[in-house]
């Protein structure tokens, strides 16, 4: 840039001063490698990139920046030259403060300084001397401009903080910005701010507004930092032209600082797609609540057919999961359009600031609407009447606008766009659409193309369905190619994973799981039949030990020794020494234990010790052998399922609903050995097995998102990645390292959001602790706070781990510790070895080093240097066999009803029942590079599946003979009930914020559900019943009668699944069931009852091979078809005779931003009525025939069999 000397050391930019302006008294202009003034220090980096000519049409080529590092604190001093210097302002004085930003990013809430005087934290300097200072503070997600100086103490007035900032901002990563503050001391009425050339509102705070005089004083000009070099408060990025004027710069000065072209939508090069909508996502789009003067490039850009908009696009990482979107976007349509010649009405809705351009000029706009007014704002819109026919009402938040054109009949380009969010409220589109009416005035979607959808409930609906299916294909497309970067570092991992496997010695009758099944029933049968006259473990040996010893050496193993197999007995415990060695009773440590002579080690410790009879049945039963096998009993293998039996249960075991009416048509149709099989296969990649296993991990993860206050003790929705990966089959071992590496948007659904643990004192060690017990088996809750009294982990074990996740060292809390005082005057129950204050550094634990692997077996790490991506290789090594195996044994116990451990969360408390298939399946699975939908066909496909099932004897060691008797789960059922009926889940969205008011740290969205495993808790602070959303709580409440947990604050594998009186009660009784029996126009059992081919007989088929996956037995057809036969044939009405449907009035909407004025409670409490009543029936069937036939459909659906898999 060409520069003119003002005096010494000082320059000024001579091509952007209009003759009358003031000269700066310092400028840092970075060209030329060097500074005009001051000192560099923190490393500031010179001869970078500044603001272009390609950007901005004034500004030179060649221009530099300099670079900071908030990180380093980089700054640059210039010494105050002494009493009266030109940097100092007194009252009467006038300041201008201008800069060229370009923000990489900003601490949090912090303020960051673009250049100040005082406050330098210097020897010898108060530590409160603000001079004066222009800076860029962190509020709502957008750096805003802020002035900030200290009132001198005078008289009375002991001094004040006085600080005004704009209501608008930039965003940190949207390129340059100019900013500048212009002000006179003394006159709080002229301060003015700016951002990009414009004014800016903005307001004092603080002291507020004065008159007072400021801080004067010799301390130094600091550009860049201030504080002693504080992170929180060092500035990030680029900077460029700053200068300092005594003088206040003119408004047209300023706004010329910003020389950039008007503004008009730019077209795509090659022109806009035939019949088809451009959509183009803008992000850091730099200033809140306005239209920018320039836009970035757009991040997203893919073609719709219609100009509706409820969603967009997810956007994802490099690596494939869900990130956030800048606040606020943009959103922007364009297609070219023919309207016929004359005059035409155009309807543009929209939740943001939204306008229409046409052909380059701006036809039509909507500002942004009132955000404020916390939650009293009124609950009566006027604009949210019907508009026209049928015309849809406007959606909660939106508002709409009329634009008449009058039209030449040729095409034309139209462009529409809006401003999603401001910085503050949520990203929210609502019901955005442009809209067309029609020569007999409805509303249709305006499009290039001859798609016709109208603006009517049914339409709408109807093409929200239809987009949704459009946007899931969209973005897995978009996902997995993202995905494919790192395609080839996972096929070397899984490579070399294979080669491990290899190189094990070979297994033993590794023939499949029936193979190693029948070879185990062989071995049982054999010790059972060599038992046989001797003594019987289960009648005589087993209730001693249930007794005596099983408390402490089953489940739990206190001093190592477990007593529930002959494995563990032989092991023994801590001492080293076997409890029992068959046929040595003298050498069994167990007989010396029991025996009196034993002193201080009496076993059992307390009670009565045993008898002497117990101690010889004991010793005799140990010389015969100790053989736990009881005495003649023989295994014998349950018979096969029928083909509808293993259609049910293998349909709700994949997709987690049982068949419809033509997945069992088909099923039936198919004349092939093979058709179980290719049922397997269709399941298997069928879209719907991400719905059914997403519900399954959020319970072992513990994810735990709240629509309100969404960090308060929470984590972040991250079901929404578990789904993502899911739906791609991601492998196992890839899972669990996208999970542990954090990454993407914590609200916005990624991995990210298992981080989040607010009002937590160690986050991450909540984390491990889910981590251990989800994928090594290792139960360490009590290791949160000392060491396990019942486990062999330590404190230190945890926060090793931990502190990996946490990326460096951590010092335990004393919140995180039991205080020894606890235990004043008694002997502690517990050991703490590990002390509040000690720092713990990152580190594959000990205990895992001692039982699992040793760290050098690791993995190739995602990140070498990064210590989360080290602990997801080292839980995933193909040398850690515990992770397959934990992995085999959870997807074992969903198909069988019970694992080869139990618990599947914690293997010290037991040893596998069958070690030979789980190590053959765990093989199989690492061979298989972690494919879980290998794994799940490999167990689908054995005949050990597809058995009968039978409960197992209480005490007995499962024999997988037969599995075990099942419930569905809660999801499976609610979305049974809906599917059985061929009904669509029906709820409200998933938010108390549907008007799109308030912040993401308030509230969050989870969309309107489509299965049972998208709900969460819908408590409110204040169980207000204005914020009750009634047709999700209906939902709620069967989903948590049957096990379902609300809130996840910790993981679980198991739920529990005991019968109560409520299961019954509430889907007899309940909502949900009226729901689903009401024959209504959506119910598929209306449109069999309307199939005028069909008998009365044929009916009662038909609705049980829909609810039951059978027919139905002679008695059964026989009781059912008597029941509908009266009035069967006279059933439906003639279709101009039937009664008009019952249509309410619709309500006004209640969100948080009005739910405490008045009407808002008796809305609610009517929505309540209506949801409560559900949908009216048909009026195509009679009342007293549907009715009977709405009875039929109560029994079957409330009979045990319906909830119980066959």
């Amino acid at each position: 840039m060409s520069l003119l000397k003002a005096f010494p050391g000082l320059c000024i930019l001579a091509s952007t001063a209009f003759a009358a302006d003031p000269l700066p008294v310092a400028h840092w202009s970075f060209d030329g490698g060097k500074l005009e003034i001051g000192k560099a220090e923190g490393g500031v980096v010179f001869g970078q990139e500044g603001p272009s000519p390609k950007q901005f049409k004034d500004i030179p080529a060649n221009n530099k920046a300099a670079l900071f590092s908030g990180a380093k604190g980089s700054f640059i001093r210039v010494a105050d030259p002494g009493e009266k210097s030109l940097f100092d302002f007194d009252n009467g004085d006038s300041i201008t403060i201008e800069a060229w930003v370009n923000p990489a990013s900003a601490p949090k809430g912090g303020n960051v300084y673009i250049l100040g005087k005082g406050r330098t934290s210097n020897p010898g300097q108060e530590a409160n001397n603000q001079n004066w200072g222009l800076r860029l503070w962190d509020s709502g997600g957008f750096l805003r401009p802020s002035f900030l100086f200290r009132s001198r103490k005078d008289g009375d007035h002991a001094g004040d903080w006085h600080r005004w900032t704009t209501t608008g901002g930039i965003a940190a990563g949207s390129g340059w910005h100019h900013v500048a503050v212009t002000y006179e001391f003394g006159k709080p009425e002229t301060i003015r701010g700016y951002i990009d050339g414009e004014l800016a509102p903005g307001a004092w705070d603080m002291g507020g507004a004065t008159k007072q005089a400021p801080v004067v004083d010799n301390d130094e000009v600091w550009l860049g930092t201030s504080m002693g070099r504080k992170e929180s408060v060092s500035f990030d990025g680029l900077m460029d032209e700053v200068r300092l004027y005594r003088g206040i710069l003119p408004e047209k000065t300023i706004a010329a600082r910003y020389p950039v072209l008007p503004y008009t939508p730019v077209l795509p090069e090659g022109g806009l797609p035939k019949d088809k909508v451009r959509v183009e996502i803008v992000e850091n789009i730099g200033k809140a609540a306005k239209w920018p003067r320039q836009y970035p490039a757009p991040v997203d850009v893919y073609e719709e057919d219609v100009f509706g908009f409820f969603q967009i696009a997810q956007k994802y990482t490099d690596t494939g999961v869900r990130a956030a979107r800048s606040n606020p976007y943009l959103l922007r349509a364009m297609a070219e359009v023919t309207l016929p010649a004359g005059k035409q009405e155009l309807l543009m809705r929209v939740r943001g600031h939204g306008r229409l351009w046409m052909d380059g000029k701006v036809i039509g706009e909507i500002l942004f609407g009132n955000t404020g007014g916390g939650a009293h704002n009124e609950v009566e819109h006027a604009e949210a009447e019907r508009t026209g026919p049928a015309l849809r009402l406007l959606g909660p938040g939106d508002r709409e606008t009329r634009i008449t054109i009058k039209s030449d009949g040729k095409p034309h380009v139209y462009v529409f766009e809006m401003i999603a969010g401001n910085g503050r409220v949520r990203t929210t589109l609502g019901e955005t659409s442009l809209s067309l009416r029609t020569a007999d005035g409805q509303q249709v979607l305006f499009t290039p193309s001859e798609r016709a959808v109208p603006l009517t409930d049914e339409g709408w609906d109807a093409y929200r369905k239809e987009r949704l299916a459009f946007y899931t294909q969209l973005d897995q497309q978009r996902r997995i190619a993202l995905r494919a970067k790192e395609d080839g570092f996972w096929a070397t991992r899984h490579a070399e994973a294979k080669k491990v496997i290899a190189a094990k010695p070979a297994l033993k009758n590794a023939e499949g799981i029936d193979a190693l099944l029948a070879a185990s029933w062989a071995k049982a049968n054999a010790a059972s039949a060599k038992a046989a006259g001797g003594i019987d473990f289960e009648k005589q040996i087993k209730p001693i030990l249930a007794e005596n010893c099983y408390r402490c050496h089953e489940e739990k193993a206190k001093g190592g020794l477990r007593l529930n197999t002959l494995e563990a007995a032989q092991k023994g415990g801590d001492s080293g020494d076997p409890a029992i060695v068959p046929g040595k009773p003298a050498e069994s440590r167990l007989i010396s234990a029991i025996h009196p002579d034993a002193g201080d080690d009496l076993m059992p410790p307390k009670g009565d010790p045993l008898s002497e009879a117990q101690r010889k049945v004991l010793a005799d039963w140990i010389a015969q052998g100790a053989s736990y096998a009881s005495a003649g009993k023989k295994i014998e293998p349950a018979p096969l399922t029928d083909d509808l039996e293993f259609l049910r249960r293998v349909t709700l075991d994949t997709v987690g609903v049982v068949p419809s009416a033509e997945e069992v048509a088909a099923f039936l149709a198919e004349d092939s050995p093979q058709r179980r099989e290719r049922a397997i296969d269709r399941l298997l990649n069928d879209p719907r097995r991400a719905d059914h296993w997403t519900a399954y991990w959020q319970d072992v993860l513990a994810e735990n998102p709240n629509i309100l206050k969404p960090s308060l003790n929470n984590s972040g929705p991250f079901r929404y990645w578990i789904h993502e990966a899911l739906s791609d089959n991601l492998p196992m071992d890839r899972f669990v390292t996208e999970l542990i590496m954090m990454e993407g948007g914590v609200l916005a659904g990624g991995p990210a959001g298992f981080s989040l643990a607010a009002q937590n004192d160690v986050p991450m060690a909540a984390k491990a602790h889910i981590l251990s017990t989800a994928f090594l088996g290792q139960e360490m809750t009590c290791a949160r706070c000392h060491d396990s009294p019942y486990h062999q982990s330590k404190q230190r074990d945890l926060f090793e781990m931990a502190a990996m996740l946490n990326r460096k060292e951590i010092t335990l809390p004393e919140t995180s510790s039991v205080p020894m005082s606890t235990f004043a005057g008694r002997k502690p129950l517990i050991e703490i070895t590990l002390k509040p204050g000690e720092k713990v550094s990152p580190g594959w634990p000990a205990l895992f080093e001692k039982t699992l692997m040793a760290d050098e077996k690791a993995a190739a790490p995602h990140k070498s240097s990064d210590s989360r991506a080290q602990l997801a290789a080292l839980i995933t090594s193909p040398h850690n066999g515990r992770f397959a195996q934990v992995i085999v044994n959870r997807v074992w116990k969903q198909f069988l009803g019970r694992g080869f451990v139990e618990p599947v969360d914690d293997w010290e408390a037991s040893k596998p029942t069958h070690p030979e298939l789980l190590e053959w399946l765990a093989r199989d699975f690492v061979a298989h590079g972690y494919d879980l939908k290998h794994l799940e066909r490999r167990i689908l496909t054995s005949e050990a599946y597809q058995r009968r099932p039978r409960p197992l004897e209480k005490g007995a060691t499962p024999d997988f003979a037969a599995p075990l008797p099942r419930r569905m789960t809660a999801e499976q059922i609610v979305d049974s009930l809906f599917a059985s009926v061929g009904k669509n889940l029906d709820s409200e969205e998933l938010t108390m914020d549907n008007d799109g008011t308030q912040s993401e740290s308030a509230m969050i969205s989870l969309g309107h559900p489509r299965r049972a495993w998208e709900f969460t808790s819908l408590s409110n602070e204040r169980d207000r019943p204005s914020l009750a959303i009634p047709k999700a709580q209906i939902i709620v409440d069967v989903l948590e009668n049957f096990g379902w947990r609300p809130s996840r604050q910790e993981p679980k594998s198991v739920r529990e699944t005991a019968a109560n009186v409520r299961q019954p009660a509430i889907l007899a009784n309940g909502a949900l069931g009226r729901w689903v029996t009401t024959l209504d126009e959506k119910s598929a059992i209306t449109a069999l009852a309307l199939d005028e081919k069909l008998s009365d007989a044929q009916l009662v088929d038909q609705i049980f091979l829909r609810l039951l996956t059978r027919h139905p037995t002679e008695a059964e057809r026989n009781s059912f078809a008597a029941l509908i036969s009266p009035g069967f044939k006279e059933r439906i009405i003639p279709e101009g005779k039937r009664p008009s449907p019952v249509k309410l009035p619709p309500l006004k909407y209640v969100a948080w931003s009005n739910h405490l004025s008045a009407g808002a409670n008796s809305i609610k409490i009517e929505l309540e009525k209506r949801a409560r009543e559900g949908n009216p029936p048909t009026t195509a069937l009679r009342p007293e025939w549907r009715e009977r036939l709405e009875d039929l459909l109560w029994a079957v659906l409330n009979s045990p069999e319906f909830v119980h898999l066959p």
